[in-house]
């Protein structure tokens, strides 16, 4: 059963989260496509047409 610091103590640091995950993610946010690209597992190409629309 959760008390009332439990609570609070949640309350106090539920701000935080978001910034945390951020930091974790840091690292993957400093790199640029073309490093994405070349080391993706998976790459979708979409062919287009001429006009720029996306063939079907």
């Amino acid at each position: 059963m959760a008390t009332r610091r439990d609570l609070v103590v949640g309350l106090a640091i539920a701000p935080t989260i978001p910034f945390l995950a951020r930091s974790a993610f840091a690292e993957e946010a400093e790199a640029t496509p073309t490093d994405k690209l070349e080391t993706s597992q998976l790459v979708y190409i979409t062919p287009i047409k001429s006009n720029g629309e996306e063939s079907r």
